[in-house]
């Protein structure tokens, strides 16, 4: 038998996701928030819902800017969409990226032209102007 990998000696064929001992998990998903808070390993994470999994999981939330003494966090409601990932496509960790608006849920400030206004965050809304750097 030979050594190489299929893959290896054919470089036209993809090789396995992953190699270990769960199958790897490829791509990007839309799930739905079920709990923000009581995180079973006190990490922060979020428990999502994957429509084609069984089982809820535990995933981290990417963020624009965190740091250990500092930072900007924005957690996403329960029953918002929102886009999944997994880290080095191991099922075991698993990563929101960002929120998805959808249809249930459209945006507090409908999408211009020459948008100005920037809401931040969801609850009190306040906007931030680009044209006189003040929030209003």
């Amino acid at each position: 038998m030979d050594e190489q990998w299929f893959a290896q000696r054919n470089p036209d064929v993809a090789s396995p996701v992953k190699a270990g001992n769960l199958p790897g998990v490829s791509g990007l998903y839309v799930a739905t928030v079920k709990q923000v808070q009581a995180d079973p390993a006190n990490e922060y994470r979020v428990e999502v819902q994957v429509p084609t999994l069984a089982n809820t999981v535990w995933a981290r939330l990417a963020q624009p800017y965190a740091t250990s003494a500092a930072g900007s966090f924005f957690y996403p409601e329960v029953n918002d969409e929102v886009i999944l990932a997994y880290f080095g496509d191991d099922p075991r960790y698993p990563v929101v990226l960002v929120p998805s608006t959808a249809a249930p849920a459209p945006r507090p400030t409908p999408p211009t032209k020459k948008t100005l206004r920037k809401p931040l965050p969801r609850r009190p809304v306040w906007y931030w102007s680009l044209t006189t750097n003040r929030k209003y």
